[in-house]
């Protein structure tokens, strides 16, 4: 009978976690099945003329003429910003990965390495303000525009955002070449930059393929700091005209569902745009996705297997091409598109052409010092993009911090007082958002890594929550709204904002727990079950234990990506302004996030923009602290196995 208990609980604790498990797959069908139902009416109204119509001006439904609704100028808005950042993001982080992979000592590593981790920490809104204090002004001052907002503008802050993720998923990939190919390379006389450019790089190429693909979803999902220096006016782009505004997918949603009518043709067009935005951006998943198995998988002796892939892969960049050559005939027109790849095919042969002279120009020697130069200066890029924000919002920002500012209320629309329900309104989003999503998470990847084997099922859950962690932060925004604020009826509320931040950090604490877990060696979990110990036990007593300092890492950096985020809380929780702290769960709440972006974009005068300043030196302390913590605990728990 005690055995017969003990085994019924066991399943128990089993089929729990495996429910937790199914929570990323759950979600990401909701979320597109809500999508979907309300985008339904706008594409029977339009049908392609959505998609490829120029023109969009739905407020016309409720101005007296004619509505428009061609998303259009929003898809190339949003695929041009794109373009400009990945070109300025990609020689920078692939520059900084190698340095941090192959060039760095251990102690420069050590501190380069976070420095660029904590650009991934600041949250979007505070490089909005930046950008629309500083680079928008500097183009609008030494450009001799009438404004300097555009896609330039949206681009370069888009590439200081996506470098921290596309160096970071590329450095993993160049340290996962095996030693031993270096170790070759140099004993048969190559020198550092010929190892690095000939064996290491071909080898990680996949994987850099794979971190480029992450940035160009980061960019093309990313809402507030585009909106805030884009100039938001629906127009077809030129790539001649950077300081042009423009209105991104991410961007017409936030701007305008407030001013949608409910139910409206209008409002409707915009969960269309936010079914684009999602198809476009797990496409971009899919296709990362892909590329990382395949090269998890270049050992594999399956033939028929590698065909696959390998028409997966000439099919996925036949689209690519396609798709971008198509956008570059609409936006720049044919000829320059034809000059180009007339240039490009010519750089190839040049390079390709055996016998040319231009391989021999400089010496080897030479040559390296040249590529470690160029390697050393995109570093030193890097870092002072990251110097350069702190300092500005650290010397701006100072002036208005004070005891009052500190500890009172707003006042005469932010312009006065300070920001205290806003900080501890931040902290109850992010502290409920991980109360909710904790739980869920770190079972998840103990069902994952404790209590399944390698199956469709456990391919459908990493996949979903994949997709889930790829998920435009406007989506779960406008996700929240339909289903925690109007579906359930909670309203504009601090659990509506809780629990849709908590989806968004959901599939971050599985990763990060799942891999630590990984990490624990695989004999502590057998002496415990060959004393005679559940899988449970074990679990709770054994492995959880060890993997404690990886989980708070997980759960800090969520905290902190919580804490900094703004379009989730957009339309489910937050307000620009209120004297007392929430008395329950379904009022809403201040946060410093959306605080700042109002401060910064609506409320003119001096003194909202210095008080702008000291909220964004707040919010940035705040979520660096967090995760400056979970970097120090990961650097310590790494050299505990």
């Amino acid at each position: 009978m005690r055995v017969l208990v003990r085994h019924l609980k066991e399943k128990i604790i089993e089929g729990s976690l495996f429910i937790s498990a199914l929570f990323a797959v759950i979600s990401i069908f909701l979320i597109l099945v809500f999508l979907l139902n309300e985008s339904i009416p706008i594409f029977r109204e339009t049908g392609i003329g959505f998609l490829m119509g120029d023109t969009w001006k739905p407020e016309g439904e409720i101005l007296g003429f004619k509505p428009s609704y061609g998303a259009l100028p929003l898809i190339l808005a949003t695929l041009l910003s794109t373009l400009g950042a990945i070109t300025i993001a990609v020689p920078l982080a692939i520059g900084s990965a190698i340095f941090i992979s192959e060039i760095a000592p251990e102690k420069l590593r050590n501190i380069v390495k976070p420095a660029i981790e904590l650009l991934a920490g600041i949250p979007s809104v505070v490089y909005g303000f930046f950008g629309l204090i500083v680079l928008v002004n500097w183009f609008q001052i030494n450009f001799n525009v009438a404004s300097g907002e555009g896609w330039l503008a949206a681009s370069i802050i888009l590439a200081i955002m996506t470098l921290p993720t596309i160096a970071s998923v590329a450095e993993d990939a160049i340290s996962s070449v095996p030693r031993e190919l270096r170790e070759g390379s140099l004993a048969l006389g190559a020198t550092k930059w010929q190892t690095i450019e000939n064996v290491v790089l071909p080898a990680a190429f996949s994987g850099i393929i794979a971190a480029i693909i992450l940035g160009i979803g980061r960019a093309i999902g990313e809402t507030m700091a585009v909106m805030m220096v884009i100039g938001n006016s629906a127009q077809i782009p030129n790539i001649f005209e950077p300081f042009k505004p423009l209105k991104t997918l991410t961007s017409a949603i936030a701007i305008e569902m407030g001013e949608a009518p409910y139910n409206s043709m209008w409002q409707h067009s915009l969960y269309g745009l936010a079914v684009i935005l999602l198809i476009i951006v797990l496409l971009v998943n899919i296709v990362s996705n892909l590329i990382m198995d395949r090269v998890k998988n270049k050992s594999s002796k399956n033939r028929k297997g590698k065909l696959w892939g390998r028409k997966i892969e000439k099919t996925v960049k036949l689209i690519l091409v396609s798709i971008a050559l198509l956008f570059l005939l609409i936006v720049v027109g044919w000829k320059l598109v034809l000059v180009s790849l007339l240039i490009l095919v010519l750089i190839y042969l040049l390079h390709r052409y055996p016998k040319s002279r231009f391989n021999h120009i400089l010496s080897v020697k030479n040559k390296q010092r040249v590529a470690f130069g160029l390697i050393l200066l995109s570093v030193i890029i890097t870092l002072s993009l990251l110097s350069l924000i702190l300092y500005y919002i650290i010397v701006n920002g100072c002036g208005a911090i004070s005891w009052e500012f500190l500890t009172q209320s707003p006042r005469n629309l932010g312009r006065e007082g300070g920001v205290l329900p806003a900080i501890i309104g931040t902290i109850l989003l992010a502290t409920g958002a991980i109360a909710f999503a904790l739980p869920i998470g770190v079972g998840a990847a103990v069902y994952l890594n404790e209590y399944t084997r390698e199956s469709k099922m456990k391919r459908v859950i990493r996949i979903g929550a994949d997709l889930l962690n790829g998920t435009p932060s406007i989506v779960f925004g406008l996700f929240g709204l339909t289903f925690f604020v109007l579906y359930l009826k909670f309203g504009v509320s601090l659990l509506a904002g809780q629990l849709t931040l908590a989806l968004m950090i959901l599939p971050t604490i599985i990763r990060t727990t799942e891999e630590t877990l990984k990490s624990i060696p695989r004999g502590l979990r057998e002496a415990s079950l060959a004393l005679g110990a559940t899988k449970w036990q074990t679990t709770r007593k054994i492995v959880l234990p060890a993997a404690l300092p990886g989980i708070m890492t997980g759960t800090i950096l969520s905290m902190g990506r919580a804490a900094g985020e703004t379009a989730p809380i957009l339309f489910t929780a937050a307000v620009f302004s209120q004297k007392f702290l929430p008395s329950s769960l379904f009022q809403p709440v201040m946060a410093l996030p959306y605080h700042l972006f109002i401060l910064s974009t609506s409320i003119p005068g001096v003194e909202a923009k210095i008080n702008a300043a000291g909220t964004t030196l707040v919010l940035l302390m705040i979520v660096l602290m967090m995760y400056a913590t979970a970097i120090v605990i990961r650097t310590k728990y790494r050299s505990r196995w």
